[in-house]
């Protein structure tokens, strides 16, 4: 993947916001402007999120509202 592209453009809107300078956010609604920051973040997190999975158990045989019926194996 080439992600050069996606680096510039986050870049680009840092420096749109900030400047050149080492300046950094002060506050939250200064982030929150930054969407495409924001878009980079979601993805990130589609991909990989910090939970890859929910794992359930049921502490008995129960039928869903579906009317999908749940087994107790152990």
């Amino acid at each position: 993947k080439n992600n050069n592209l996606v680096q510039e453009k986050i870049y680009e809107e840092i420096v749109e916001h900030f400047g050149t300078s080492d300046a950094v956010p002060s506050n939250l609604e200064e982030l929150k402007r930054m969407k495409y920051l924001k878009d980079i973040v979601n993805e990130t997190l589609r991909l990989h999120p910090p939970v890859p999975r929910v794992l359930r158990c049921s502490r008995g045989d129960d039928i869903l509202p579906s009317g999908f019926k749940v087994l107790f194996l152990f």
